[in-house]
């Protein structure tokens, strides 16, 4: 199986963004981590939708375009794995 590994660089929302992510829907806050570089919260929300969502087009299709925007696209279309 493949493997990752990486580093994860916590940051520290302030409480503007925080109450802005609250109003949010579940995309449109993968979409904003995205926006503001914060790679592993739009990864595992992007993953989250899929997972519960997983005939979603649009989702199914966003997934695809962030891991190729890494040059994953080999994984892309894989299933993900609990």
């Amino acid at each position: 199986y493949p493997k990752v590994e990486g580093e994860i660089e916590r940051i520290e929302l302030d409480p503007a963004q925080m109450s802005k992510l609250e109003s949010m829907s579940a995309f449109e806050r993968a979409t904003w981590y995205g926006l503001e570089g914060i790679w592993y919260d739009t990864l595992t929300a992007i993953a989250t939708l899929k997972q519960s969502n997983p005939k979603n087009a649009n989702i199914a299709s966003t997934w695809e375009e962030l891991l190729r925007s890494v040059g994953l696209e080999a994984i892309s279309i894989q299933p993900l794995v609990q």
